[in-house]
């Protein structure tokens, strides 16, 4: 496989950064260029990869970070 981490704008739908992998490296040059132009962000959704909340919470930690609708049901599916 060849996994991309996508960040998207939850309000606009506009697509702010696609990095390579699925892990918090991917995210690196994103964290940058919010710090650089001043970016507030407020909300963050992730999948409930523990590199993505690591990296949510050093870079933004006054975010309510929750995790995706899709990834919470797929694992209490596959808990029953």
């Amino acid at each position: 496989h060849v996994y991309k981490t996508i960040v998207v704008d939850l309000i606009s739908g506009r697509i702010l950064h696609v990095g390579d992998g699925k892990g918090a490296d991917a995210l690196t040059k994103f964290w940058k260029r919010a710090r650089k132009k001043s970016i507030q962000i407020k909300y963050v959704a992730t999948d409930m990869s523990s590199a993505f909340s690591k990296s949510v919470r050093e870079n933004t930690p006054d975010a309510i970070h929750v995790f995706d609708h899709f990834h919470v049901i797929k694992l209490m599916n596959d808990t029953l």
